[in-house]
């Protein structure tokens, strides 16, 4: 674990172009996050990846991008052409606003983008799918399920 740590520490030194650091706007509620997303849905970590890539960075600048891609086995999706299986990438989690997401546990993830290419934040509704929080996100799930 610590070489994995310090290749990653590694990379992210050598590609470091301009610093960031995550500015959310903050708590949107579920009705308009859903609304906003590409895809809603639930879903267990079973691997991640580090990614670095020599195109801009979602972001538009010049600087490569450095992130990660988790896989997912997905449990149910509210919105969205989620198959069984569904990769997320997201940011380093060190300024970028990436979610850290962990091996194993399950989450609740609002993503945007493409079918081919979906990704989350920190800064949006994604989180533990036991999380208190997704209560009120539930209640409006079962609404929009209701919905004619």
């Amino acid at each position: 674990m610590k070489t994995v740590s310090g290749i990653t520490f590694f990379l992210c030194l050598a590609f470091a172009g301009k610093a960031y650091t995550c500015t959310c706007v903050s708590g949107l509620d579920p009705k308009s996050e859903v609304e906003r997303a590409d895809a809603v849905f639930a879903g267990t970590v079973v691997r991640g990846e580090v990614l670095l890539r020599q195109e801009p960075s979602p972001s538009q600048d010049a600087s490569p991008y450095i992130g990660r891609r988790f896989h997912f086995e997905v449990m149910w999706a509210i919105k969205g052409k989620i198959g069984k299986q569904v990769e997320i990438e997201t940011g380093m989690g060190m300024g970028d606003c990436g979610y850290s997401f962990q091996i194993g546990h399950r989450y609740l993830v609002y993503a945007f983008g493409t079918a081919t290419r979906l990704n989350t934040s920190g800064c949006t509704r994604t989180g533990p799918l036991e999380s208190m929080r997704n209560e009120e996100d539930f209640r409006e799930f079962d609404r929009l399920r209701k919905k004619p």
